[in-house]
């Protein structure tokens, strides 16, 4: 089985629980990412994950 890798970029809260066990219950895989993060190292950690989609809470423009 192929899942898809989803990068979660929100603050630990009930949302990003709901949006894990969505991933999970779709057959994805997630990848939480800290938003305090600098900018270049979510970048860096989304290309190199290849993560095709993201969940978030804010605008940010990463690429």
């Amino acid at each position: 089985m192929n899942s898809e890798i989803v990068g979660i970029l929100t603050r630990r809260s009930i949302e990003m629980l709901a949006s894990i066990l969505a991933v999970l219950k779709a057959g994805g895989a997630f990848l939480p990412i800290d938003p305090d993060y600098p900018i270049e190292r979510i970048s860096y950690i989304l290309k190199d994950s290849n993560a095709r989609f993201i969940l978030t809470d804010r605008l940010q423009n990463i690429y």
